[in-house]
C-alpha cells in the first residue's frame, strides 16, 4: 500500500468520523474544528508549518486554529475541501462548526441569563403542560 493509499484510507475515516459527530444530537466537547483540522494534518503525514504554505495560510493563523483560539472563515473551509480534493467536502467542514457554534451557544449561561432579562413577557405553557400530563 503506498503512502498515499494509506493518507487516502486516513482522510476517509476521518470524514466518516466527521460525519457520525454532525449526524448525532448529541455534543461532544473533544470534536471541536480544531480537533478535526489537527487530524486532518495528522491523516496527510504533514507538519503544520508545511500545511499552512500549501494551503497559503500564515503559521500564526493555523496555530490559533489548531488551539481553538480562531474561528476558520469560509476562505479557510474552501482552502481544506479543495486540499482534500473534495475527499472531505465543504459541507462536512461546514457542519462542525455549525454545531461547535450550537455547543457553544448553549453552553454560554452567561449570554442567556443577561438577554432573558431583554424578554419583558414570556410565554406560559406551564397550565396546558399539566393537564396534558393528566389525561
Amino acid at each position: 500500500m503506498s503512502e498515499n493509499d494509506r493518507s487516502y484510507s486516513r482522510i476517509l475515516q476521518l470524514k466518516y468520523t466527521m460525519e457520525e459527530y454532525f449526524k448525532d444530537d448529541t455534543y461532544d466537547n473533544i470534536y471541536t474544528f480544531s480537533y478535526f483540522l489537527k487530524e486532518y494534518i495528522h491523516s496527510i503525514n504533514m507538519k503544520s508549518s508545511d500545511f499552512s504554505k500549501v494551503i497559503d495560510l500564515h503559521s500564526t493563523k493555523l496555530s490559533r486554529l489548531l488551539n481553538d483560539r480562531e474561528k476558520p472563515n469560509d476562505k479557510i473551509l474552501i482552502r481544506l475541501a479543495v486540499h482534500s480534493d473534495n475527499s472531505i467536502p465543504l459541507s462536512y467542514w461546514s457542519c462542525v462548526i455549525e454545531k461547535q457554534n450550537r455547543l457553544e451557544l448553549i453552553n454560554d449561561k452567561a449570554l442567556i441569563k443577561s438577554e432573558s432579562k431583554n424578554v419583558k413577557s414570556k410565554l406560559d405553557f406551564s397550565s396546558v403542560i399539566k393537564r396534558r400530563l393528566s389525561i
